[in-house]
């Protein structure tokens, strides 16, 4: 009799616990569920691809999973909508609730031989190429097959893979507004007919940068560049040009970057000219026609008019390094004289043709630094001028001392 009567008071307990949403293993479910990632904070979707039904999971107020989410639970879920990297709203229907599931549609999207940036007015921007060092001429597509629907429709308005030197043509498509691309230093951009991205008055700038790509071998004599242009891409001079003799920049124009480096291409450029008001650009003093840049550690030297005959040609830089890759083809450049402020300077382009003499005018504790790549563009019988007082310190250098025999006192 004892035994029946327990026997029927622990059933009639762990009927009151189950009514009350408890459970025999002590722990207690208030019936509030949620749908969660199944792996924590990962709620970001591929565009078009279908529902992925191991991604999701029915949590319990426990934080318990307690089911998977099958797409036959789903409504109201679409990874093709254009609305990217944003939350969005679908819907679970489990234990007849119904649970709001928070995704996420990624922008980039890899098709493998190229990945993009999906854009919300449908359109794409091409973010990477497949072996894109090796590309020398590329035509850039209207669409992109490859990428899933309706994406593959969608016009390619914008470009911003990055490209090497080997590529020397980028033909646009008619559709393209925006190239945020870093292009080789010898790229000539060739705009589609009818294109949104064209010449205006002799000039092509991106519609949205307001960079210079190219400038019209139509162009001659002294020139003004556009006063809504903000900087001259690395490409600016790549397009070959014979007749432009003179070059002003603009006040508004905030860089000229490494574009002095193809500027050998204006071979009868003889002098540019900075307006007056830039806050980041400047005329060297005597009036040769070399522009400094204003930013970073004291002025550089970035522009050299191709058609400057300097023997030598004084830097009158206040950095501490100098580049002197904007002298590349400059072949009436014989010789350079460094100021006492220069303690390193570098080139990575070929200096051998044209550059016969460097003076240094550094004095301290040790020599300028250079880099063994630097010594390599410049000629085997490039003379070094440097003070008296220096010479020794030269000559013990590691790296000055591979040329010690080409090292002089002035």
């Amino acid at each position: 009799m004892k035994k029946r009567t327990y026997f029927a008071l622990m059933m009639l307990f762990q009927t009151s616990l189950m009514s009350c949403g408890g459970s025999t293993n002590g722990s207690v479910d208030t019936g509030g569920y949620s749908i969660e990632p199944a792996e924590v904070g990962d709620k970001v979707v591929r565009f078009a691809d279908a529902f992925n039904e191991s991604k999701w999971v029915v949590v319990d107020s426990g934080n318990r999973h307690v089911a998977k989410v099958s797409a036959s639970m789903v409504s109201d879920f679409d990874s093709t909508q254009k609305s990217f990297d944003k939350d969005l709203t679908a819907h679970v229907i489990y234990d007849n609730e119904t649970l709001p599931l928070v995704y996420q549609i990624s922008k980039y999207y890899d098709a493998g031989d190229y990945a993009v940036n999906l854009l919300e007015a449908g359109a794409v921007d091409l973010a990477s190429l497949k072996n894109v060092d090796s590309i020398q001429t590329y035509d850039v597509p209207a669409t992109l097959s490859l990428l899933p629907k309706p994406a593959n429709s969608w016009p390619l308005t914008s470009l911003s893979a990055i490209f090497s030197d080997n590529l020397t043509q980028l033909n646009l498509n008619s559709t393209l507004t925006h190239i945020e691309s870093s292009l080789g230093r010898y790229t000539r951009v060739i705009p589609a007919d009818g294109g949104a991205l064209a010449y205006q008055d002799g000039f092509l700038v991106d519609n949205e940068s307001h960079d210079l790509f190219a400038i019209s071998s139509s162009l001659g004599g002294t020139i003004t560049l556009p006063r809504s242009m903000k900087a001259l891409l690395r490409c600016a001079f790549a397009q070959t040009n014979v007749t432009i003799t003179g070059l002003h920049l603009p006040a508004n124009v905030t860089s000229v970057g490494e574009s002095g480096i193809t500027s050998f291409n204006f071979p009868n450029l003889a002098k540019f000219v900075v307006d007056e008001g830039s806050l980041t650009l400047e005329n060297d003093a005597s009036g040769n026609g070399v522009v400094r840049s204003l930013a970073g550690a004291g002025t550089s030297t970035v522009l050299v008019p191709p058609a400057l005959n300097a023997d030598p040609l004084v830097f009158n830089d206040t950095a501490p390094d100098v580049r002197l890759d904007c002298l590349y083809k400059h072949n009436g450049v014989k010789s350079i004289s460094l100021p006492a402020t220069t303690i390193g300077f570098s080139s990575f382009m070929d200096l051998k043709a044209s550059l016969t003499k460097i003076t240094l005018l550094h004095t301290g504790a040790k020599p300028v630094s250079v880099s063994a790549d630097t010594l390599a563009n410049l000629s085997s019988s490039i003379a070094i001028k440097v003070p008296s007082e220096m010479l020794s310190l030269y000559k013990a250098d590691a790296i000055w001392a591979t040329i010690a025999d080409n090292i002089t006192a002035i």
